[in-house]
């Protein structure tokens, strides 16, 4: 993909994201969780209702039927956040980072690089090649990817897909 266009994807992404077309993945209510959510899953540990709920000004009710209406949000009984995007369980894609013990996952390739973004700290992403099942890692700083093992790796990034089925397209 180019530049351009992944720079009219993005756009296009931010632009559902306001007028609400986004679909649940990409809601604002998700986005507005992301970083109190993040913040939890590099410390190893699932985002609590409450912390949520304190970090984003809304009622633990309001977190919770947001948690339970999300498809794309990884909870557990207690309506603990285990990811969305980046999770505490286990896929494919594995994301380190540094100086913790914990790994981390993503839902796909484009997730973990997020994750760097959004937490402002570089991290070491390891995957497999789906046609070869040879390992590729990469180093990736919050404004891109530094370096990639094989240098000849590349992504594809999917522009269609359900906005309410995402995980369909990953």
């Amino acid at each position: 993909m180019t530049a351009k266009s992944l720079a009219s994807f993005v756009e296009e992404l931010v632009s559902s994201i306001e007028n609400g077309t986004a679909g649940t993945m990409f809601s604002r209510d998700i986005v507005t969780l992301e970083p109190a959510i993040l913040r939890s899953l590099a410390e190893g540990r699932p985002a609590s209702r409450h912390e949520l709920a304190a970090a984003t000004g809304r009622s633990t009710e309001e977190i919770v039927e947001l948690i339970e209406r999300t498809p794309e949000i990884d909870a557990d009984r207690d309506n603990r956040v285990l990811g969305t995007g980046v999770t505490l369980l286990p896929t494919p894609h594995r994301i380190q980072l540094p100086g913790r013990d914990h790994l981390l996952y993503g839902y796909c390739v484009p997730d973990t690089l997020f994750a760097a973004r959004f937490l402002g700290e570089p991290l070491r992403v390891t995957s497999s090649c789906p046609t070869t099942g040879r390992p590729v890692v990469l180093e990736v700083e919050p404004g891109g990817v530094r370096a990639a093992d094989p240098p000849t790796a590349v992504m594809a990034l999917v522009t269609w897909f359900d906005p309410d089925d995402v995980r369909a397209a990953t």
